[in-house]
């Protein structure tokens, strides 16, 4: 590589504004890999680390962006199943050289997730944080996750058909991988909350009946009694984890029933108690100590299930001028403007 320095957007401050900057290109150590990003994508939890700083860097000027895609520029001393020129897509949330609002980053390269020639690099940064989180939520072992039986082995695959789940926030990125995750295990039916405008492609990923989301309460329980016969409901995925999805998913449970939301709980923890229920936030960093084991496995699993086609990626919407895109693209994100698609960027 001709060049050890990037170009680089910059987070100046907590809460402050973006700006474009260089910084050096960082060499990978032995468990790392130095990949080129040619696709990064843009998440709500960008956004939110910018404007109110919840889960922000300690140290200023400091790089966000979670997932991209691209390719293997220097392997680790020996790192195995890896090479330079591979197509990848990764992720990384702890702070430092793994962030992909920059023109290189450094990743484990246990949670290198190899992509097949099919695959875009735009459609394969939609990849890593959508379906990490519900399968941290849905797989981990407990206090991390409600601990099912992971899909991708022989004895997870199919192993709740005929068990009711709904996912709340069908549309969001989460809850489109949450869906085909639910469908890999045999959950049916597949409820979930979203526009009905979304229906074809909820349902062609494994939804079984769309909900309206704007749907709480008695009428969202009527609708989920009427969808499963009277079943009960024993376990929700909220893709969306504000107050108002949380109470609407948790009411909808049966006793026993668990929630798995991707924000902090507002549910008192008497109510909680009370109703016999369980209640987890999914903490789905990926390169965390904790998820380590299902991070790593779900890593190994995932470049078969997208050759196979049995999951999909999410649609991405090109953002074009590159990083310095990426300060208006995520107000639009929080404006609620990327329902069923993906902001990406070519860095």
């Amino acid at each position: 590589m001709a060049s050890r320095t990037q170009t680089a957007l910059l987070l100046t401050a907590e809460r402050g504004e973006f700006q474009l900057g260089s910084r050096p290109v960082p060499s990978p150590k032995a468990d790392e890999v130095l990949v080129r990003n040619v696709a990064s994508a843009l998440n709500p939890f960008d956004w939110k680390v910018q404007t109110t700083g919840f889960m922000g860097p300690k140290v200023y000027p400091a790089v966000l962006g979670f997932e991209g895609a691209g390719v293997v520029e220097e392997v680790g001393e020996g790192i195995e199943g890896l090479k330079k020129g591979d197509r990848v897509a990764h992720s990384s949330v702890a702070y430092g050289e793994g962030q992909t609002f920059q023109q290189y980053s450094i990743t484990r390269a246990d949670i290198v997730v190899k992509i097949p020639d099919s695959i875009t690099f735009e459609q394969a940064a939609t990849v890593p944080a959508a379906f990490f989180t519900p399968a941290v939520g849905f797989y981990h072992n407990p206090p991390y996750g409600i601990g099912l039986s992971e899909p991708w082995t022989t004895e997870g695959q199919g192993r709740y058909t005929g068990e009711a789940v709904l996912i709340v926030g069908g549309s969001t990125q989460n809850g489109l991988a949450a869906i085909q995750l639910a469908r890999l295990s045999g959950f049916s039916p597949i409820l979930t909350t979203a526009s009905a405008k979304h229906s074809s492609l909820l349902r062609s990923l494994g939804a079984t009946h769309i909900l309206d989301r704007s749907l709480a309460g008695l009428a969202l329980r009527a609708e989920i009694e009427k969808a499963t016969g009277g079943k009960a409901l024993t376990v929700a995925y909220d893709a969306v984890g504000d107050a108002a999805t949380q109470h609407a998913a948790f009411d909808a449970l049966a006793r026993n029933g668990r929630l798995v939301t991707v924000l902090p709980s507002n549910i008192p923890e008497e109510k909680v108690k009370e109703e016999g229920k369980e209640v987890v936030f999914v903490i789905a960093h990926i390169d965390a100590e904790h998820n380590r084991g299902i991070a790593s496995r779900l890593t190994a699993a995932l470049p078969g299930l997208l050759a196979s086609g049995e999951l999909k990626t999410g649609t991405p919407e090109v953002i074009l001028g590159g990083l310095g895109a990426v300060p208006d693209a995520l107000k639009r994100l929080q404006a609620g403007g990327a329902s069923g698609v993906k902001f990406v960027v070519n860095p």
